[in-house]
């Protein structure tokens, strides 16, 4: 810490300097009035002038922030739109997943806990024929509807959760499978018979 022995500084008010010293204590308490009020007249005020930049500064980097998590999200959502596949059922459309190979196949919608409401999975096999289902740890209610070679739904059923002792077969040969949320298609209109294109 430095010391000083001697310090001179200009009053405005009085208009004239003051020395300060040891041997002078009267300027010693005149020069701590002095800085007592410079610090509240100056000092003060630029502190409101750092903490208003400061939340400015904080705003912004949050609003920048914001902005980059929604960026994130947008982009992630587009990604995710990138690997579905758009199809519609008599007319009405459906983003799915494709499920072709052996593997995608056996795990389907397997420990997944929730479907977006208008997507569904599309299981393609490599020739029409009677197709049957169950619902090993698949945690969603769902609808599932067989459809032939000609893209024609030939039946649909209901789907019980994690229920492994109901097969769903279908009705007649089938080379594509539809998995929706449950009620799907009745929310729809779309019955047995109905097209698919894909």
């Amino acid at each position: 810490m430095q010391t000083y022995e001697h310090i001179e500084f200009y009053d405005i008010k009085m208009q004239k300097a003051i020395s300060v010293n040891r041997a002078n204590p009267k300027g010693m308490k005149l020069l701590a009035v002095k800085i007592s009020r410079f610090n509240l007249r100056i000092v003060l005020p630029f502190i409101c002038l750092v903490t208003i930049f400061a939340c400015r500064s904080e705003k912004s980097q949050s609003n920048i922030s914001g902005q980059f998590q929604s960026d994130t999200t947008k982009t992630a959502e587009v990604q995710r739109d990138s690997r579905l596949q758009r199809i519609t059922i008599a007319g009405v459309p459906l983003f799915v997943e494709t499920a072709q190979t052996d593997d995608q196949r056996m795990r389907g919608l397997m420990y997944r806990e929730s479907l977006p409401r208008d997507q569904g999975m599309l299981f393609v096999f490599p020739a029409a024929q009677i197709q049957s289902f169950w619902m090993r740890n698949t945690f969603i209610p769902l609808d599932i509807a067989f459809i032939n070679s000609d893209g024609i739904i030939v039946d649909i059923q209901h789907m019980k959760p994690v229920d492994e002792s109901v097969l769903y077969t279908s009705s007649a040969p089938a080379l594509y499978a539809l998995e929706v949320n449950a009620g799907w298609f009745e929310k729809n209109g779309i019955q047995a018979g109905a097209s698919v294109k894909f």
